[in-house]
């Protein structure tokens, strides 16, 4: 992948989490009765998702292990691309060239990683 593709993925990443923390966050004081977008700052809103993954042990212990998750999995998987299962379960051909096989188990990686961070939040 290239540098500009790594800008993207993470660019979208962090929006990704902002909008997730902002909903947490509205959801959780609307059921208090409190507006929280009139009693909140620009900064309160962009720093509290990180604030939210950075707030305890257990929350920083899942996060590094969901990050090792995603850099690990696709090479694992790459690795065994040769089993039945690995086979049936993502779809990959004989036929296919490596650089699409490692680009499909990377794309998985980042959609599981990316629906733990929805339920994390």
């Amino acid at each position: 992948m290239e540098s500009k593709d790594y800008q993207f993925i993470l660019s979208f990443g962090y929006v990704y989490i902002v909008i997730l923390g902002i909903l947490k966050e509205a959801f959780y004081y609307a059921q208090l009765g409190v507006d929280y977008f009139r009693y909140s700052t620009i900064t309160d809103i962009l720093i509290s998702p990180i604030a939210y993954i950075f707030s305890g042990i257990p929350k920083i212990l899942f996060f590094l292990f969901l990050l090792i998750i995603l850099l690990l999995l696709p090479s694992w998987l790459y690795k065994r691309k040769d089993k039945d299962w690995v086979k049936k379960s993502f779809k990959i051909d004989e036929k296919q060239e490596d650089s699409d096989i490692k680009n499909h188990l990377f794309r998985f990686s980042m959609t599981m990683s990316v629906l733990a961070l929805m339920g994390f939040y």
